[in-house]
């Protein structure tokens, strides 16, 4: 009896620890529930959690961009990722004006609740399956 208890209550701190880390539900098509980050460095480890090995992660000692609070960057299979946590939540207007391509290559961002993931089009869907999300098509420089 005890040893039921204690798995239980082990099994309880286990899910509790995982909703402090950040770690999101599904939401009913295998796909994870975007959740909150506090840090960039979290998301990068929800990320690999997740299944997108997303490897040698520097992360910035301070903002690269108004309103960002943390930010890293990492490479997923050869590319890479720039992944930034915001103050406050992420709008599609935030990603315009943040995404600016220098090229004609389209830049796709996977979207959370105050964070997100510039990638290409292919890798933000990986992403997607690994920390949920949705995926925003940046503008294209024109000429």
């Amino acid at each position: 009896m005890k040893r039921s208890l204690g798995l239980i209550v082990i099994g309880s701190a286990a899910v509790a620890g995982m909703a402090v880390a950040g770690c999101g539900g599904s939401s009913g098509n295998g796909t994870p529930t975007a959740v909150k980050y506090p840090t960039a460095q979290k998301l990068v480890a929800a990320l690999n959690h997740g299944g997108m090995a997303c490897t040698g992660a520097y992360y910035f000692k301070s903002a690269v961009l108004p309103g960002v609070t943390s930010t890293a960057t990492c490479t997923y299979k050869g590319t890479p990722q720039l992944v930034y946590v915001f103050s406050g939540s992420v709008s599609n207007k935030t990603v315009l004006q943040t995404t600016a391509s220098t090229s004609t290559e389209r830049i796709y961002s996977d979207v959370g609740p105050n964070w997100m993931i510039e990638t290409s089009k292919a890798f933000g869907e990986v992403a997607i399956k690994a920390v949920g999300g949705k995926l925003v098509a940046g503008p294209v420089k024109k000429g």
